[in-house]
């Protein structure tokens, strides 16, 4: 978006160079604005916005912002590239980190409006169990949402032997929740359980990247994460754990003010529990 308005800036008339400007030094805002809030910090209309997006790409005003986020997504992993470097001036390395993880979390809430979150809370407050499946790194991710929810009370199952896993798709009904996590949508330990677990009737919520893929294709609710595999350096992908554990606790958080009546006794509890384990 931004490059072809670069390239056509010198066809425009003057009202469209001032939506151009506005776009170019403010394109991170825009992604966070209405039309109708862009028209009035512009000075100008909502349907000139409407016309000059229209004009540039053939695209509505939201699809327009999608594209920009996107664009950003991508520009902002690259720079990531940078960390190896930072290597020469470590005393930036600490600041450089927390803003790319800042960037990081920014990017999941402009994939996944709040409505999803709300649906995937939704499925995890109605189910009687709920099921994990991931496998390497993705594991981590499993483990800790599995250990979050375990602590409110939700019966949770998973096992980190994918042949487990297998095992365990074979005893998922209706009423259960599958959450299943693969950042290519494409790894065979976590589609065979998940596929079967479908065929029982539970409900599928997946994490996976933003292109198109089989893991995606199977969930009811699909949080996304962004296509980093443009990246300059492969150290980016570091990013998608930081993007992931936000999402868990999103979920977490705000499954538990549904069913935590008193978030004090539940803590209290499993403190009393770990603590009998060090008693002699």
């Amino acid at each position: 978006m931004l490059h072809k308005i670069r390239n056509q800036y010198t066809q425009f008339s003057r009202s469209e160079k001032i939506i151009a400007d506005y776009f170019l030094k403010n394109s991170q805002e825009v992604i966070n604005l209405s039309i109708h809030d862009l028209a009035a910090k512009i000075g100008t209309s909502s349907s000139s916005i409407s016309r000059f997006v229209r004009k540039i790409n053939d695209k509505s005003f939201a699809e327009t912002k999608v594209d920009l986020a996107k664009n950003s997504m991508q520009e902002n992993y690259k720079q990531s590239s940078e960390i190896i470097s930072l290597a020469d001036e470590f005393e930036l390395l600490p600041s450089k980190l927390l803003s790319l993880i800042n960037q990081s979390c920014n990017d999941i809430a402009l994939l996944n409006p709040i409505s999803l979150f709300t649906e995937a809370i939704d499925l995890l407050e109605n189910a009687d169990v709920v099921y994990f499946f991931g496998v390497g790194a993705s594991s981590l991710i499993a483990t800790d949402l599995q250990q979050k929810l375990i602590r409110i009370g939700k019966k949770c199952i998973y096992h980190h032997d994918s042949n487990f896993g297998v095992l365990n798709s074979t005893t998922t009904t209706s009423r259960d929740v599958v959450v299943a996590i693969s950042y290519t949508g494409h790894t065979r330990e976590v589609l065979i359980p998940v596929r079967r677990s479908k065929e029982n009737g539970a409900k599928i919520i997946t994490f996976t990247n933003e292109s198109s893929n089989p893991l995606m294709k199977m969930g009811d609710v699909k949080l996304l994460i962004p296509d980093r595999e443009k990246a300059e350096s492969r150290i980016s992908t570091m990013f998608s754990r930081y993007e992931q554990l936000y999402i868990i606790d999103i979920l977490f958080l705000g499954l538990s003010k549904r069913i935590v009546k008193s978030p004090e006794k539940v803590i209290n509890d499993y403190h009393t529990l770990l603590k009998q384990l060090k008693e002699k």
